[in-house]
């Protein structure tokens, strides 16, 4: 905490972009079969007590669904997360423990679990809140932003040298203390002394605001006002920024593309059908039994094209 000593990848996205090269080095390898959305239940024993594999439940559709079992000379359990035994958490809604508890029920010694790390800033979603929590970046406070309490004062300054920046488990404690004292189900995290907040954490208010454009204009309801609004907004976001190197960039950059392509395709169908409802043309038309298709030319541009869609089941007969 004293220096910079780590090695970062795409801004604060250093820990996706550990897991997107592993996932893909894993899934480039010919001698590794991943089995995805699979459930672990249980080591499978010898009668001597050797661990020699592991049953599974994958989840979901297709010939694999359904307990199963892999056999292995060993088993190495890569495991964690096990968040969910809180109600409020930032782990996903799969970090059940599964592994761990499979190590208990093998007969395997646990050790350290008592030793949870708590991250200091979640953003508070009210009292009733459950399930996975957004996670505010400790990026942010290493920028300048500070935490203060009810009473406007910033409460980590002596408590640590660092102050804000200290560790982990002395800002969450902290957190926690003041909470206690307060009363208060949270404290506050004040990030207005720092400049062009949005080009140093430029995903979080790019995907928002491409996120609210779409529930606003284009969702359930749509109207040419509507969708045209919507498609000013995101033509506004193209280039509002210059980071393109990390995970969340990609990912908002994904997104643009599919909201334009939902948004044009949207306004140039003048009819309602099926989960399509345009409140300016509530009635389905004949004229619109085709499907549109959108498509980017090599400089970028956009491109729409229409295809009739064979609809006479009398030929078809």
């Amino acid at each position: 905490h004293l220096r910079n000593r780590i090695l970062h990848a795409g801004g604060d996205a250093t820990g996706a972009e550990v897991s997107r090269a592993l996932l893909a080095a894993v899934s480039n390898d010919p001698g590794i079969e991943v089995v995805e959305h699979a459930l672990v239940l249980d080591a499978l024993k010898t009668k001597a007590g050797r661990v020699c594999g592991v049953t599974i439940h994958v989840i979901g559709e297709g010939t694999r669904d359904g307990v199963g079992q892999v056999l292995a000379r060993a088993v190495v359990l890569a495991t964690g997360g096990l968040g969910q035994v809180y109600s409020q958490t930032t782990n996903p809604s799969v970090s059940t423990g599964d592994g761990v508890a499979l190590a208990l029920r093998a007969g395997a010694d646990v050790a350290d679990v008592e030793f949870i790390q708590f991250h200091p800033t979640v953003l508070y979603m009210g009292e009733g809140s459950r399930g996975q929590q957004p996670l505010i970046s400790e990026a942010v406070r290493g920028e300048g932003a500070f935490l203060v309490n009810d009473r406007g004062e910033r409460f980590m300054r002596g408590v640590h040298p660092l102050a804000d920046l200290a560790p982990r488990d002395i800002v969450a404690k902290e957190i926690s203390r003041q909470m206690q004292l307060t009363g208060s189900h949270h404290v506050w995290l004040d990030a207005r002394s720092i400049k062009d907040f949005s080009e140093r954490f430029p995903t979080i208010k790019i995907r928002g605001e491409l996120q609210r454009a779409m529930s606003k204009g284009a969702s359930v309801v749509r109207s040419k006002e509507s969708l045209q609004e919507t498609l000013t907004t995101l033509a506004k976001l193209k280039n509002a920024s210059t980071i393109f190197a990390n995970l969340d960039a990609w990912e908002t950059t994904n997104l643009y593309l599919l909201a334009t392509a939902i948004v044009r395709s949207a306004l140039e169908r003048t009819e309602s059908r099926g989960s399509h409802w345009r409140e300016d043309f509530p009635e389905t038309s004949s004229e619109w039994t085709k499907r549109i298709h959108q498509s980017l030319s090599k400089n970028g541009d956009w491109k729409s094209a229409t295809e009739e869609v064979f609809n006479d089941l009398s030929i078809a007969r």
